[in-house]
């Protein structure tokens, strides 16, 4: 039988010992759209409002917490913003 060959990439992969920090760095040189959007929305503002048009029930009979009504706004924006379905939201 013939010899397989392998493709070679040069060699051992290297990799820095700062990689992560290396990546992060990168991937912070090219923009956050969440940073943009954070300048232009007062999500504060928005969660404040919500709460003063439709406060939340009591937890007196107890159960899981709610989560935060800023939270909520945030998630229900860049859902509309990026045409995200709702079951995607999960991840």
């Amino acid at each position: 039988m013939g010899m397989r060959h392998r493709k070679s990439f040069g060699g051992a992969v290297k990799q820095s010992l700062f990689a992560a920090e290396e990546r992060e760095d990168r991937i912070d040189g090219m923009g956050d759209p969440l940073q943009a959007i954070e300048q232009t929305i007062d999500f504060g503002a928005i969660a404040a409002r919500v709460d003063e048009v439709a406060p939340r029930p009591s937890r007196a009979k107890g159960g899981r917490p709610p989560f935060p009504t800023e939270v909520m706004v945030r998630v229900l924006t860049l859902k509309h913003l990026y045409s995200i379905a709702d079951e995607a939201l999960e991840f």
